[in-house]
């Protein structure tokens, strides 16, 4: 009981403190924003990299703001960061913003507190974070309160223009390079054997597969790293504490470092279609319940992460998982290794955007 009170008393303590911190830093933001038009809203540690190319190529030109729910190592002399900690004033800065565009990675606009302005006609517009689908892998109405969504790949495309012609909306589609990882530089030399990247919202945890995984890689000497999503440990779909007791070896770093591994093994998340373009090596999909938001929203439509799963992937489910290859983990064929590049880049060339209209 004790133990809970002082849980209380430090969560109202955090929030008083969160409190007077937003009102000097918005006191201290109004003094230095002065003829700013442009502004960046950014949710966490995660998703500032796909913000970055975007935001340095505006802050060439003229001052920029960027508001942001956590502290990120970002710098630019041109841009002026706002940090705010709570609810109540990431919420009032929304509503009271006066900016000609607000650029996003952050889907859902107006379905939580990062809501339209109510006090001048903002141009919003979506970045992506993912080369996957816009159509199930989000909730409904995840774009239609955008103005303009980025497309990296054909079917982004695609897709603006059905949720344009389904909801009669006129969110504009532009077609761009996906930055993200055009912008990765290889420099880590060390290899790791695998990482296990699930994305939430399957039933990955639910039928043990890390538990699987982590077995048969310790009997055959493969070092690894299990890298939960964030929505996994916020939705309780695995705990750390599990993680731990079982000795899973698994990382939380914000900072993803792709061609840090050897080999991926993933599901529906965007990341394995990443994996496969940053270091031209097919990735290992397996075949749990699809991340699906919208169930009967679109049916017979065949997404863009299912169509990649069967182009440049190896497909395993729990019935064929102990068959990987685990020579190939270490040490794959030059003759495999050509084969499986040459595969991904004209899977890269068919699908993705090369210039940038924006």
């Amino acid at each position: 009981m004790n133990l809970m009170i002082m849980k209380i008393f430090t969560t109202i303590k955090k929030n008083i403190s969160n409190f007077f911190k937003d009102i000097i830093n918005l006191t201290n933001f109004f003094l230095k924003k002065k003829n700013t038009f442009i502004c960046f809203f950014n949710e966490n540690k995660h998703t500032i990299k796909y913000l970055e190319y975007f935001l340095n190529k505006k802050c060439r030109r003229k001052k920029v703001v960027l508001i942001t729910f956590k502290e990120i190592d970002f710098k630019n002399s041109n841009c002026i960061i706002l940090h705010l900690r709570s609810n109540f004033f990431r919420e009032f800065f929304f509503l009271t913003a006066n900016y000609k565009y607000l650029y996003s990675t952050t889907p859902n606009l107006n379905s939580s507190i990062f809501k339209k302005s109510v006090r001048s006609k903002i141009k919003y517009v979506y970045i992506q974070h993912s080369p996957i689908s816009l159509l199930k892998a989000y909730h409904k109405k995840a774009f239609l309160d955008f103005d303009a969504v980025q497309a990296i790949n054909s079917y982004q495309h695609r897709e603006v223009s059905i949720l344009n012609k389904l909801h009669k909306k006129n969110i504009k589609a532009f077609k761009s390079k996906y930055y993200f990882i055009e912008n990765i530089k290889k420099q880590n030399k060390v290899k790791i054997d695998v990482l296990i990247a699930p994305t939430w919202k399957t039933n990955f945890y639910e039928l043990k597969y890390h538990y699987i995984l982590d077995d048969l890689f310790k009997k055959n000497n493969i070092d690894y790293i299990l890298r939960p999503h964030p929505m996994s440990i916020l939705k309780k779909e695995v705990r750390i504490e599990d993680l731990k007791k079982n000795n899973i070896n698994f990382d939380l770093d914000p900072e993803l470092k792709l061609d840090k591994y050897l080999n991926l093994i993933s599901n529906w998340s965007g990341i394995f279609i990443e994996f496969a373009l940053v270091n031209r090596k097919m990735p290992y999909h397996i075949n749990t319940s699809k991340k699906f938001f919208s169930e009967t929203y679109f049916d017979e439509y065949e997404t863009f992460e299912e169509h990649a799963t069967r182009s440049i992937t190896y497909t395993l489910d729990i019935n064929n998982i102990s068959k990987i290859n685990f020579n190939d983990f270490k040490n794959s064929s030059v003759k495999k290794m050509s084969e499986e590049a040459s595969t991904i880049n004209q899977f890269y060339n068919k699908f993705f955007y090369n210039d940038i209209q924006f």
